[in-house]
């Protein structure tokens, strides 16, 4: 039990930490940032990494990897939207 406690204390400290150095445009045109940071982060956690800092770390280069043919597809997919809009 104080193991899934630990984990449960790990994850909240990572995802807070990587959560932080993201700016908010990346954010904004990576609508799954998050759940690609979660799956990082559950990945070192079973794993068995136990730094939080590290975890952090790790999670947020594997987000700056993501690939870059998702990222363009979808920015066009949100600037296209953001032209609708201010059209009506």
């Amino acid at each position: 039990m104080a193991g899934i406690a630990r984990n449960v204390e790990l994850y909240n400290l990572a995802f807070k930490l990587a959560w932080k150095y993201i700016s908010e445009d990346q954010k904004r045109n990576q609508p799954n940032i998050a759940r690609h940071l979660d799956d990082s982060i559950r990945r070192q956690l079973k794993e068995g990494t136990t730094e939080a800092v590290f975890i952090a770390s790790e999670a947020l280069k594997d987000v700056e990897t993501l690939p870059i043919r998702f990222v363009a597809k979808v920015a066009r997919a949100s600037s296209r939207w953001l032209r609708q809009g201010s059209a009506a």
